[in-house]
């Protein structure tokens, strides 16, 4: 009787390529597992750092997105309010939700962008995604980019874009 070991030449094993699959299936896990903490949390975050409330989720890894703002997007791109592009790249956000502010109740769109360290290239994404949401719904859209670590450049380059930056060590994972 054969045994899983006996069929597996250990020469064909490439270490890298196993590590870089393995690092692969770890960050997807590490990002999932951070998109359903701040999902569950995303009311009292946009409460307490926002200064939002009645707040509803149009899009995120717990909620599905509605035929309704399916349709939203799909117009805007039919109509050349939004590109094709545009139209993926929003598709993409982690979590999307309408709010109001509390100050004047004002509705207001947020596109919300998880990510372990910050980079330049993701407060860039966050802040088009928000355009691009804003450009669909008619409102004032908040990029917000969430996070345990953001470098002092990245959080200059934020501060300059109108990006909130949410960091918490509560999400290191």
């Amino acid at each position: 009787m054969a045994t899983f070991g006996d069929n597996v030449n250990p020469v064909a094993i490439k270490p890298p390529l196993l590590l870089d699959h393995m690092d692969g299936k770890l960050g997807v896990l590490t990002g999932w597992r951070l998109e359903h903490r701040i999902h569950r949390d995303i009311p009292g975050i946009a409460s307490r750092w926002l200064r939002l409330n009645r707040l509803r989720v149009l899009q995120s890894l717990q909620v599905a997105r509605s035929p309704e703002f399916q349709d939203l997007i799909d117009d805007a791109e039919e109509f050349g309010v939004i590109t094709f592009d545009e139209a993926d790249h929003l598709e993409q956000t982690d979590i999307m939700f309408s709010a109001r502010r509390r100050y004047d109740q004002r509705a207001v769109h947020v596109a919300v962008s998880l990510f372990r360290d910050i980079a330049n290239d993701d407060v860039v994404l966050t802040r088009e995604r928000a355009d691009t949401l804003s450009k669909i719904m008619d409102t004032p859209a908040v990029p917000v980019v969430v996070g345990s670590n953001i470098p002092p450049d990245q959080q200059q380059l934020a501060d300059s874009l109108g990006v909130a930056t949410i960091i918490t060590p509560r999400l290191a994972i």
